[in-house]
């Protein structure tokens, strides 16, 4: 992936960051959840719950860590590769 970015004009930093795809609903937001327990950097991606997703980003940031929260379609390839471009110009 790394290379792949660089090859793509992105300019990449190495860090751990989590994408958790669908993170307000079931496994997706317990595994958000897990990781802002862990204060790791993570990206909340939703799809249409705006309201759930500001709701967890606020319980998220209380916990202390702070996500980023993007709104895309997983399923579409343009939705794909504009999360990623996001998550690449925040970290």
């Amino acid at each position: 992936m790394i290379k792949r970015c660089q090859r793509d004009g992105f300019k990449v930093k190495r860090q751990r960051i989590a994408l958790v795809i669908g993170a307000t609903r079931g496994i997706g937001e317990s595994i958000l959840l897990s990781l802002a327990n862990k204060k790791a950097k993570i990206v909340l991606h939703y799809y249409k719950d705006e309201k759930r997703a500001i709701k967890l980003k606020e319980d998220i940031e209380k916990i202390g860590a702070v996500p980023f929260i993007i709104q895309g379609d997983a399923t579409k390839k343009r939705d794909c590769k504009k999360i990623i471009r996001e998550c690449i110009k925040r970290f």
